[in-house]
């Protein structure tokens, strides 16, 4: 028996070009797992321009924790602390620039990305100073970096053999991003070096760690 095909269709509008499917939950990619924050949530499509794909969500609905201050902090955790907010105010961040940048890298403030998978953490002993020290390697300079961690202070939590390096790989070889292009790439959308999801046009909700956005 002849059975329809449940592809994805192609429509083209005047400004946008648009993917649908039949299937009204498609599955996740191979090797993506949704996070567990948003297994409940209704699934979107995503409207792809010729240029990029694009996250229909127009509401953030990550999960808030009350913003807390570092005073408390004693013995190795004020000292890692204090090692932190020197490594950024050696890229030429003001105090309050390197406190807020550092507070939001690791949990402290806003959710928009980690999703209570980091929470008012203290980071580990040169934690730091590897990941902007691999960062230099790659070709950034300070002010590079300190655009790179303005923008996206979670730059500084991520995981950098788990996360940072894989997407680093990934813009070479998927999106032939190398060389040159790098630094001024990871300057201009340092959350290249966070994102963990890619949707490919079905929406899983994780919009602020999706590829979608690159």
């Amino acid at each position: 028996m002849l059975q329809m095909s449940t592809a994805p269709r192609l429509e083209v509008g005047p400004s946008r070009v648009s993917f649908q499917s039949s299937s009204s939950s498609l599955p996740i990619p191979v090797g993506v797992q949704r996070h567990p924050h948003l297994a409940a949530r209704p699934r979107r499509r995503c409207s792809r321009s010729p240029a990029r794909l694009v996250c229909n969500a127009t509401e953030s609905t990550a999960p808030v924790i009350q913003e807390a201050g570092t005073e408390d902090l004693s013995g190795e955790d004020k000292e890692q602390w204090q090692d932190g907010l020197q490594q950024l105010k050696g890229l030429g961040m003001a105090d309050d620039e390197a406190e807020k940048s550092l507070k939001r890298g690791f949990g402290w403030s806003s959710q928009a990305y980690w999703w209570k998978d980091k929470v008012r953490e203290v980071p580990k002993p040169g934690e730091i100073k590897a990941k902007l020290d691999y960062l230099r390697e790659l070709g950034m300079n300070n002010q590079q970096l300190h655009e790179a961690v303005k923008h996206f202070p979670e730059t500084v939590g991520l995981d950098l053999d788990k996360r940072m390096k894989p997407n680093v790989e990934l813009m070479g070889k998927k999106f032939f991003i190398k060389g040159k292009m790098l630094p001024k790439t990871l300057a201009r959308k340092p959350q290249a070096l966070g994102y963990a999801v890619d949707c490919e046009g079905d929406c899983q909700g994780d919009c602020t760690r999706c590829w979608s956005h690159f």
